[in-house]
C-alpha cells in the first residue's frame, strides 16, 4: 500500500516571540513616556537582593550558617523607569546589550514613595558606609554606596523619576476629567440622553489622591499671612510655632480630613506669594521713608542701610527661586512623600502637624526672615522718633514681629 506524503510539519499557531523560543529583543512600549535625563544614573553598589520568598525554600543551614554574603556588589543602571541590578561578578555591558545576560533584580522607580540616606551600621569598616533607603508603599529597600555624594546622586535620580511619573499621571487624570466635562456639557446642551463619561477621582501610583484644581483665594491668603506672621514672632523669640493645625484646616479645601497633592501645591504657592508680597510692601515703605529723611548721613547709617539691602536681596532671591524654580507640583509631590510617614498614600492631620514645621517653614528660614524684619522695624522706629513722628503702626512700618 502506497503511503500518504504529508510534507514538512508546521505549527498550527505561531510560537510566542519570547526568549524561550529563541527570540531575543527588548519589549517596545511606544505609548509609555520615558523619563528625562535627570532620572538616569549608573554605578556600583552593595545590596542584599534576597526576597522573603527566597527564604521559604532555604534550609536551616542556608539561613543561619552557610548562606551567601548579604552585601554583594552589583552594577546598577537605570533603563527607563526600571532600576536594574546586574551581578557584579559576571556583568558584561556587551553581553547585556545583546540580551545574553539579564539583570538579577530590578526596582520600578514609578512606585517609589520617597528616598533618603543614612550612615550605615559598621560604617568605619565597610567600603560602602552610606545607605540609600528607597521607601515604597510596601516597605523599604536598602542598598549601600561609597560616598555621601553617591547617595545624594541616587536620591536625586530616583526622586526625579517618581516626580516625573506622578506628574504624568496627574496630567492624564486632568485631561480625562476635562474630556468628561466636555462630554457632559455636550449632552446637556443638546438635550440628548446617552451615556456620559464618568471619571473617578485620580490616584497616584502610591494610592494617594490627586485632588481637584484649587483657585487662589484672597481670604485664604490673608489668613495664611496672619499664620506666617505668628511663626515669625515665635521664631524671633526662639519659640516653636503651633499654627499648623489651623493651616491644615485652612487648606483642607474638600474637608475630607486629608491633604492631597493639589492642596499642598496651593499651600506652597500661596505661602511663597504672601511672603514675597510682604517683603515688597515693607521694602517700598522703607524706601519711602529714606526719601523723606536725611538721616543716612553717617557711616554707621550707610552701613546699616547697605546691610538691610543685602539681606532683603537674599530674601527676594529666595522667594523668586521658589516661584520660578522647580514647579510647585514637583515640590508638592516630594513634600507629600516626606510628610506621609505611614506610606499609605494619605497625609493625615497628625502627619501634617508633625512634619510641616521643619519641612514647610524650617526654623532657619523663619529666623532669617525674622532678623530682617526686626532690623527694619528698629530702623524705621528710630527714624520716626528722630523726626518727631511718634510710634506708627508697627506692622504697617515693617516691625511686624516685635510684639
Amino acid at each position: 500500500v502506497r503511503g500518504v506524503v504529508v510534507g514538512q510539519p508546521y505549527p498550527v499557531w505561531p510560537n510566542p516571540r519570547t526568549m524561550q523560543y529563541g527570540v531575543i529583543g527588548k519589549l517596545a512600549l511606544p505609548d509609555l513616556p520615558m523619563p528625562s535625563e535627570a532620572a538616569r544614573g549608573q554605578g556600583w553598589v552593595q545590596a542584599w537582593l534576597q526576597n522573603s520568598l527566597d527564604i521559604v525554600y532555604q534550609t536551616i543551614a542556608d539561613k543561619y550558617f552557610v548562606g551567601g554574603p548579604r552585601d554583594r556588589w552589583y552594577y546598577v543602571a537605570t533603563d527607563g523607569w526600571a532600576l536594574q541590578f546586574w551581578d557584579g561578578e559576571s556583568h558584561d555591558p556587551h553581553a547585556a546589550s545583546l540580551g545574553h545576560i539579564t539583570p538579577v533584580g530590578w526596582l520600578d522607580m514609578r512606585w517609589v514613595h520617597s528616598v533618603t540616606w543614612r550612615l550605615g551600621f559598621g560604617a568605619l569598616s565597610n567600603p560602602c558606609p552610606f545607605e540609600v533607603l528607597v521607601h515604597t508603599r510596601n516597605g523599604t529597600f536598602i542598598f549601600r554606596v561609597r560616598s555621601q555624594e553617591d547617595a545624594s546622586t541616587w536620591i536625586r535620580t530616583m526622586t526625579a523619576a517618581f516626580v516625573e511619573w506622578q506628574t504624568l499621571e496627574m496630567q492624564r487624570c486632568d485631561k480625562a476629567r476635562e474630556v468628561a466635562a466636555m462630554d457632559r456639557a455636550a449632552h446637556i446642551e443638546s438635550g440628548a440622553a446617552g451615556k456620559v463619561i464618568r471619571v473617578q477621582e485620580g490616584k497616584l501610583p502610591d494610592g494617594s489622591n490627586i485632588g481637584q484644581d484649587i483657585p487662589m483665594s484672597p481670604y485664604r491668603a490673608q489668613a495664611l499671612r496672619r499664620l506666617w506672621l505668628q511663626c515669625l514672632q515665635l521664631a524671633y523669640h526662639g519659640e516653636t510655632p503651633h499654627v499648623f493645625d489651623e493651616m491644615f484646616a485652612l487648606y483642607d479645601v474638600d474637608g475630607n480630613g486629608t491633604m492631597d497633592v493639589k492642596e499642598l501645591e496651593t499651600l506652597l504657592k500661596e505661602l511663597t506669594t504672601v511672603r514675597r508680597k510682604e517683603l515688597r510692601r515693607v521694602m517700598a515703605s522703607q524706601m519711602q521713608d529714606d526719601v523723606y529723611s536725611n538721616l543716612a548721613s553717617t557711616a554707621a547709617d550707610l552701613k546699616e542701610k547697605a546691610e538691610l539691602g543685602f539681606m532683603a536681596g537674599e530674601l527676594m532671591d529666595f522667594y523668586e527661586n521658589m516661584l520660578h524654580g522647580p514647579s510647585f507640583r514637583a515640590r508638592a509631590l516630594i513634600l507629600r512623600g516626606t510628610l506621609d510617614t505611614s506610606r499609605d498614600g494619605i497625609i493625615s492631620r497628625g502627619e501634617f502637624v508633625t512634619g510641616a514645621p521643619e519641612l514647610l517653614m524650617p526654623g532657619s528660614e523663619l529666623r532669617r526672615e525674622a532678623r530682617w524684619y526686626e532690623k527694619v522695624g528698629a530702623k524705621m522706629a528710630k527714624d520716626a522718633a528722630a523726626q518727631g513722628l511718634g510710634d506708627d503702626d508697627s506692622e504697617d512700618q515693617g516691625g511686624c514681629i516685635q510684639q
